[in-house]
């Protein structure tokens, strides 16, 4: 009953912290509508001598306006400065998916406790950096948006509590990625006080204590090194279970070199020893660098986008994706609840070939995913303002499939030593990939007049092309089911050189 309690604290606790501080960065429209009405960047209007436009966040009106919101003078913005706050932005995006990678080495070969450490440092400079800027000292927003993208780590490392209960795994994983991209509610709930005249520096302070209470609560809460999957019946964790010591580890070497005396076999398999160069790596990678470049081009170009089709529904459109965002843990389970049913079905079809079952679930939720992904671009494509309240319901599950799809498929196809590296290599192609927003941004304002349906065209254009990634896993599973199906000695010895 005791390491029941335990376990399910520690998925609290997870929670909590991915609600928090996990996506925050996904929340930039709401922190740029602030940094607009502080006048960060609002030298750029004066030389560049013209261009100006309405902002495209003004107020939040609706259920939640108030008289002194509308009080609020609406400022005004120019092309120069929407540019140099997207630029911001797609530096953090980068920032973003490269710390994956350097997170996931760092959670492969240190373990939760030191990358919970390294985040929490982040994560507190942040917002103490975001709480310090002003007009007058506004280039501090850049080393700001650099620590707040390494709030991805959060994620990471909370990932793996799903491995405590292994029956609903799935399920449990897209709730956390549910609080991981709701997480934009943060800076969504800043802008409403700021609106009700409470400085950014005291929001930016405040906000920032929890971070150190999540931080020494999972002393108590987490393993030191890992979380391992199947779970082991006499797994425990916490701050008074040790590590394993240098004599364990030295038997468990001793025990593997004696192993060795296993006859290779010749099986079909992929270039599991190459998995960089590998067909289906990098059709997953073209699949979330699409993915991911899609969702955030739409968070960065956020305004310009509701100014170009919203006309007098920019406020009420604004305040939807408020609240769709916020409410994005309650309609994102279905995700999982979705992986766990395909695994449900493929046990009661294949029998006693779990790897293959694995294989084939993960296989039905990448095309599920690249289906999702299609149905948003599509939703965009089309220049309606009703049918955008459904691209906002889109947009967290959206999001959270570009990176668990990601995740799963990586985690299924090659061994666990590995897949913090390898799924953190992929984040950070999506994360390059997503540079090119900046030039199909300025694309949109200069050559487009602000009209967005080419570059929605072409993106509806890529999500159909991603189609490929899982037609792919579907003719090759058998194949990859036969290398998977060794034992761990086998394999090993099957990718010695």
């Amino acid at each position: 009953m005791e390491s029941r309690r335990k376990r399910a604290a520690s998925l609290l606790l997870a929670m909590c912290e991915n609600a928090f501080y996990s996506g925050v960065l996904f929340g930039w429209p709401f922190l740029t509508q602030i940094l607009i009405k502080e006048g960060y960047f609002s030298y750029l209007c004066n030389e560049s001598g013209g261009n100006f436009t309405t902002s495209f966040i003004t107020s939040t009106p609706g259920i939640f306006s108030t008289a002194a919101s509308h009080e609020i003078t609406n400022p005004t913005v120019c092309q120069a400065q929407t540019e140099r706050l997207n630029l911001i932005y797609s530096l953090s995006t980068v920032c973003n998916t490269l710390w994956c990678f350097v997170a996931g080495y760092i959670f492969d070969k240190h373990g939760t406790w030191v990358c919970k450490a390294v985040s929490t440092s982040f994560i507190l400079t942040s917002f103490v950096l975001l709480g310090k800027s002003s007009d007058n000292n506004q280039q501090l927003i850049y080393p700001a948006a650099f620590c707040l993208s390494s709030c991805s780590a959060v994620y990471m490392a909370n990932n793996q509590f799903a491995n405590l209960f292994q029956k609903a795994r799935s399920t449990i994983t897209s709730i956390l990625g549910g609080f991981y991209v709701s997480s934009a509610f943060a800076f969504w709930l800043f802008s409403l006080a700021h609106a009700k005249g409470i400085p950014l520096s005291t929001l930016c302070y405040v906000y920032a204590i929890p971070a150190v209470l999540f931080f020494f609560a999972f002393f108590f809460l987490s393993p030191r090194t890992q979380i391992p999957y199947p779970l082991p019946q006499d797994f425990k964790f916490g701050l008074k279970v040790s590590a394993p010591g240098r004599s364990h580890r030295k038997r468990e070497r001793s025990g593997k070199k004696g192993e060795h005396h296993v006859v290779k076999k010749k099986i079909p398999r992929l270039q599991i020893r190459s998995p960089l160069a590998s067909l289906l790596y990098l059709t997953n990678c073209f699949q979330f660098t699409v993915m991911c470049l899609r969702n955030f081009f739409i968070i960065g170009t956020f305004g310009a986008w509701m100014q170009s089709i919203g006309g007098d529904e920019i406020d009420n459109l604004t305040t939807g994706f408020g609240v769709i965002s916020t409410a994005g843990a309650l309609t994102i389970p279905f995700t999982g609840l979705v992986d766990d049913l395909m695994s449900k079905y493929y046990r009661t079809k294949v029998i006693n070939n779990p790897q293959l079952t694995r294989l084939k679930s993960a296989n039905t939720f990448t095309l599920f995913a690249c289906c999702i992904g299609t149905l948003l671009s599509l939703c965009v494509a089309i220049p309606s303002t009703t049918l955008q309240y459904v691209t906002f319901a889109l947009l967290p599950p959206a999001r959270l499939i570009c990176f668990s799809c990601a995740y799963i498929q990586v985690s299924v196809l090659y061994p666990a030593k590995h897949v913090g590296k390898l799924a953190g290599f992929m984040f950070a192609m999506g994360g390059f990939a997503s540079l090119l927003q900046v030039p199909l941004f300025r694309f949109v304002l200069h050559s487009c007049s602000g009209d967005f349906t080419v570059v929605n065209l072409l993106f509806l254009t890529l999500n159909l092309l991603t189609l490929v990634n899982p037609v792919m896993h579907f003719l090759t599973h058998d194949k990859v089911a036969c290398v998977l199906d060794l034992t761990e000695t086998e394999l090993q010895v099957a990718l010695d050189p």
